[in-house]
């Protein structure tokens, strides 16, 4: 997995809000030689097979945000702790359903993450690998991006409620 573009980058919360779940003990899948890889283990609940690591972030309005396949252990929050703009919530992994290294995030009306109400995710600004900055930032399959201020690198970014 590190030989991918995404393998442990560090996921930021593009908003505030709080913690409601979080899982960080789901091992990562291994690549096979060839292509393919292990499947997650199927005696998982239905969100750990299929999002592996993962967050999920109350916003204002009862909106919540998913963000999931991260690496085992690599979560920097607990359920109840406040995040910001910016705030480290963990790192690109392969854990779950999938197939390579990435990022899944998704906006939602609800909290199970399985039969949600799913709503257009935007960001006010984000850079392009090109550095290239668009505003709003609308995102497509394939987009790598960041954020176009990402608070203090290299600090754990997090508060207790």
């Amino acid at each position: 997995p590190a030989s991918w573009f995404a393998w442990d980058e560090p996921v930021r919360s593009p908003a505030r809000g709080t913690v409601i779940s979080a899982r960080s003990d789901i091992p990562d899948n291994a690549l096979l030689p060839g292509g393919g890889m292990t499947p997650p283990d199927p005696a998982l609940d239905d969100a750990g097979y299929l999002l592996g690591n993962h967050v999920v972030v109350e916003l204002p309005g009862g909106v919540h945000l998913v963000v999931a396949h991260l690496r085992e252990g690599s979560i920097d929050v607990e359920v109840g702790d406040a995040v910001w703009e910016g705030a480290l919530l963990g790192r690109i992994g392969l854990s779950g359903r999938t197939t390579y290294p990435h990022l899944r995030m998704q906006l939602q009306r609800g909290q199970n993450v399985l039969d949600a109400d799913p709503l257009p995710l935007v960001f006010a600004c984000v850079r392009d690998a090109g550095g290239d900055v668009r505003r709003p930032g609308w995102l497509a399959t394939g987009d790598r991006v960041q954020a176009c201020g990402i608070g203090q690198e290299g600090r754990r970014l997090r508060e207790r409620r």
